[in-house]
């Protein structure tokens, strides 16, 4: 958690001769500007991060389940199985509160496989082009590496190169060749060929989720001058948030994550990867990351300057807080049912829950009252965007 950050803040607040505003402190409104919500980060590593082709090819891809092979689901009886897709557990409408909206779209039924395959607790990609660490542990270094590294993982699609290969050449080969370049017939192809065909799918597939992103907050409008957007009780909680609650610390940014990693007591040696140190060794393993010939910049890979220590072993990324009353459960291991949950978590530094780690020196308990937590949920709900386009998260027509 970075004082050094805080202190350059209340140094410049003092520069002020002034409050300008009836609601802020200049500090706070130094703060708070951080938050407000900005066009996503290039990402040069991916050079078809904002091809429209390759967003309209990675929304098929992400909804469509035949990458997946069919795996048994137990709760639906003897021998029932299904198969998953990047939706199922990462649902763009998951917490959307529109009921007809979910139900012509399928949400409900995803979110039912979600809960039987135990993927309930699975990160929001809403949002996600903002991030530079992807997973937990930060194991992967793009969005579009993270993808790829799904599509394999048995515990995601588990899925094989030659699957996703097969795929793509049977059902959208004339759309992928007119992105990416010939494709050629998977039986025949090298492990090089078929590494790139995968690492394009997740290429596609972050084209996509990078159009996932946010507009219409509260807290964006009324920071940008409409003063009836947050209610005076969410306007006392961005005061707390940036004062003595101490957020703005780690949540910060457009995302309202430093996209850092602390560790808070959570973690458990029933995780793989069990936290930062880790997670930055896969990442660097990988032989499809951001500095491999697999990349479009590797110049501006982020494992570049990545480092880690001891200390970090049970340290995990910190999450964004936009939309988060739509993403409970809370934390890794799904603990914090309720936002409240979260609040009193952290006013009462309620980590070390019995295992070898050290939690993070910063972490230690808030003198908040209950209604400040009050005024701190209010804040955090104020981070709710807008409903996406129905198009943009709907399953589009397959091939």
């Amino acid at each position: 958690m970075d004082r050094v950050f805080t202190a350059r803040l209340l140094a410049i607040a003092c520069l002020c001769q002034a409050c300008n505003s009836a609601d802020l402190t200049d500090f706070e409104r130094f703060a708070l500007s951080f938050a407000t919500l900005r066009p996503p980060p290039a990402a040069p590593t991916n050079r078809f991060a904002n091809d429209a082709r390759a967003a309209a090819l990675g929304q098929k891809l992400f909804f469509d389940e035949r990458f997946s092979p069919a795996r048994p689901v137990p709760s639906r009886g003897p021998g029932a199985t299904a198969s998953v897709a990047c939706a199922t557990c990462h649902d763009p409408l998951y917490g959307e509160r529109d009921d007809a909206l979910r139900a012509r779209a399928g949400s409900d039924a995803r979110y039912q496989l979600r809960e039987e395959l135990g993927c309930e607790n699975a990160p929001t990609l809403r949002n996600a082009a903002f991030s530079t660490w992807f997973g937990w542990a930060g194991q992967s270094d793009a969005l579009w590496v993270h993808a790829a590294r799904a599509a394999e993982s048995g515990a995601e699609l588990a899925s094989t190169r030659e699957v996703i290969a097969r795929v793509l050449f049977d059902f959208y080969r004339a759309e992928y060749e007119a992105i990416f370049g010939a494709l050629a017939e998977p039986s025949g192809a090298d492990a090089e060929a078929l590494t790139r065909v995968l690492t394009n799918f997740g290429k596609a597939i972050e084209a996509y989720v990078r159009k996932l992103t946010d507009t219409g907050a509260p807290f964006d409008r009324w920071y940008a001058g409409d003063k009836k957007a947050m209610s005076a009780s969410a306007v006392r909680g961005a005061k707390l948030f940036v004062g003595r609650a101490s957020c703005g610390e780690c949540h910060r940014g457009a995302l309202m994550s430093d996209s850092r990693f602390h560790d808070l007591g959570l973690g458990t040696d029933e995780y793989t990867p069990r936290g930062r140190v880790e997670g930055l060794a896969l990442a660097r393993a990988n032989p499809f990351n951001t500095k491999s010939a697999f990349s479009d910049a590797a110049s501006a890979s982020p494992l570049t300057s990545a480092t880690t220590s001891p200390r970090e072993t049970y340290a995990l990324r910190t999450p964004g807080l936009r939309n988060l009353s739509r993403t409970a459960p809370y934390f890794r291991d799904g603990s914090a049912a309720t936002l409240w949950d979260v609040l009193v978590f952290y006013r009462e530094a309620a980590g070390s829950r019995g295992f070898p780690g050290r939690t993070d020196p910063a972490f230690q308990p808030l003198r908040l009252s209950d209604d400040d937590l009050s005024d701190l949920v209010a804040f955090l709900e104020a981070l709710d965007g807008d409903p996406l386009p129905e198009a943009l998260v709907t399953p589009p027509v397959l091939p």
